[in-house]
């Protein structure tokens, strides 16, 4: 039994962000990273039952790594029991369709149905390893960036020891739930084949899962220049194994139950794919974390019945019914308004029905590429290259230079555009993300001096009543919808050429049917947005409610304070 004295103290958890979705995949590998309808609200970069497997929710699918939750034998249940981990009026259970949470009562809007101790949540700062991970940079993480990678990795590396002390009969404080968890998320595209990558080649979604830059997006001052912008540090799964966890294998790994070996690379993609699928993101969008019991909650989108929620006072975190709950129904979480494309990259499942979250996905490098700038003078100049190392853009405080990555920080601060550098655009019924692009493409094109006039008047705004104005007026919002359109147009030439020159890659199955459906997605929802964003160039049809969107876009950070205590 878990004794009260043996349990270690974890950060302190209070904050605004509560969101179901760990790792934030880390581009290639979040629950939760990309929630974008461009507003004050920071983005979020992260399913029901079908006949089709892989559309399956990731909580749904069965645990086969070690006990069931019921088995009687030490495991998730007595564990909980232990642990103080309560789970008030629902249990899991399994069917044909897979595990769900259930309500064994009736339960009432507003009451506790879960309730986690603090103590009791797996992160890198409470695992058996801390020290280790402390020491070599992989708790307290950044808000972002390389910092947020550390974090991933050091989730992953905690559960893995973990689950080694575990195997190998040392025991863990997470025994019961760490045999509960299975060994991996196999639908997770972190561990598809190449082959079956090829079939999602030419999209936004393996983009991101390849966390790389396309060196043709923002083209050099010289063609032999190279490559030109990458939004943040490399964070595909690959460069995280090589740049943070293999050195710390070869440093601590024998004192930690982790030697390196010839697996070792295998058996962090598999655990990475857990804390991608399993995991949630703390404390004001910075702690990654492994939650018992909540994740045992399916998503499907427009049923959740639960909201997430921390009481600082009591040290627990606990999970509140949004309305009644009949006995029977089934408790389901939500783990973002996240389109197919990210609930798969992130969870391994998609919806099977239509996502009305579903969106057209642009990077900020297509704005860049897309644009015709105002600059005059300076725009041969406005094109200077940019490298990551260290979060640097070469040359960009030169004489004239377009300070890009200015730009694309001060966007990603506003909550514009992701963390990765991209956005998302849902022009049939959501203003708000179509705004988002239309500011965005706008501030990209704007002559260098007047957007950061612009930036330090946003950075800066003391009075509430008095809003800063974006440069370019009206003609500059035409001038951003073309520069739209180009993007979303380049988008699907490149989304037909890479099909084209693949062709259907000779290979079917469940993961064929689903890269096939996000790819007809994905153009589906290009097409609808170059075709609004050219109807707003040519006729200046923003329409009342879009034009009321961009009026009151910039909003005083009091406002947005104001807002979320409503």
């Amino acid at each position: 039994m878990v004794g009260r004295k043996e349990r270690r103290r974890v950060p302190n958890l209070h904050g605004p962000a509560v969101s179901r979705g760990g790792a934030r995949c880390p581009q290639a590998p979040r629950r939760g990273d990309e929630a974008g309808t461009g507003k004050r609200k920071r983005p979020q970069e992260h399913g029901g039952g079908s006949d089709i497997s892989l559309l399956g929710c990731t909580a749904a699918r069965r645990r086969d790594f070690g006990q069931d939750v019921d088995d009687g034998q030490g495991g998730m249940a007595a564990w909980m029991e232990q642990s103080d981990v309560r789970a008030r009026k629902c249990r899991i259970t399994t069917t044909a369709r897979g595990r769900s949470a259930v309500a064994t009562q009736d339960i009432r809007k507003g009451e506790v149905v879960v309730d986690t101790p603090d103590d009791m949540v797996l992160m890198p700062h409470s695992s058996r390893i801390a020290k280790h991970l402390v020491q070599h940079g992989l708790c307290h993480p950044s808000e972002g960036g390389a910092g947020f990678d550390a974090e991933v990795a050091g989730l992953t590396l905690a559960l893995m020891a973990e689950r080694s002390a575990v195997l190998s009969g040392g025991g863990s404080r997470w025994s019961g739930y760490v045999r509960y968890l299975p060994e991996s998320v196999p639908d997770c595209p972190l561990l598809w084949s190449e082959r079956e990558l090829g079939g999602l080649a030419g999209t936004a979604l393996l983009e991101r899962l390849e966390g790389r830059a396309r060196p043709e997006l923002i083209p050099p001052p010289e063609a032999d220049a190279g490559p030109s912008l990458c939004v943040a540090p490399p964070s595909g799964a690959a460069r995280m194994y090589d740049e943070l966890v293999r050195p710390f294998l070869d440093a601590v790994g024998d004192r930690c139950g982790l030697p390196r070996s010839p697996d070792s690379r295998d058996a962090f993609f598999k655990a990475l794919s857990i804390v991608s699928g399993y995991g949630f993101v703390l404390g004001a969008d910075r702690f990654q974390a492994l939650v018992p019991y909540w994740d045992a909650l399916n998503h499907v989108t427009g049923r959740v019945n639960v909201r997430l929620h921390h009481s600082a006072s009591k040290g627990r975190l606990r999970m509140i019914a949004k309305r009644d709950i009949a006995k029977g129904e089934e408790v389901i979480n939500s783990y973002g308004d996240l389109p197919n494309s990210e609930l798969l990259r992130c969870y391994g499942f998609a919806e099977p029905r239509a996502n009305p979250h579903d969106a057209a996905e642009l990077h900020i490098a297509n704005l860049f590429a897309a644009s015709e700038p105002t600059a005059g003078k300076g725009a041969d100049e406005a094109r200077s290259r940019c490298s990551h190392g260290g979060g640097e853009c070469a040359g960009r405080r030169g004489a004239g230079a377009r300070p890009q990555w200015d730009l694309i920080e001060f966007l990603i601060n506003q909550g514009i555009i992701f963390r990765s550098g991209w956005l998302w655009v849902r022009p049939r019924g959501d203003t708000a993300s179509v705004a988002a692009a239309l500011e965005a493409a706008r501030l990209v094109q704007s002559e260098p001096r007047a957007l950061r006039k612009f930036m330090i008047a946003v950075q800066t705004w003391r009075a509430p009543l008095v809003r800063p104005q974006p440069p370019g007026g009206r003609g500059a919002v035409l001038g951003a919808a073309a520069a739209l359109e180009r993007a979303c147009v380049r988008r699907l030439e490149q989304l037909e050429g890479v099909r084209g020159a693949a062709g259907d890659g000779g290979w079917d199955g469940v993961r064929a049917q689903v890269a096939g459906k996000l790819r007809a997605a994905e153009r589906a929802h290009l097409l609808r947005a170059a075709k609004v964003f050219s109807e707003i160039s040519t006729e200046g049809g923003l329409g009342s409610a879009l034009e009321t969107e961009l009026a009151n876009f910039w909003q005083h950070p009091r406002a947005e304070l104001d807002n979320q205590h409503d």
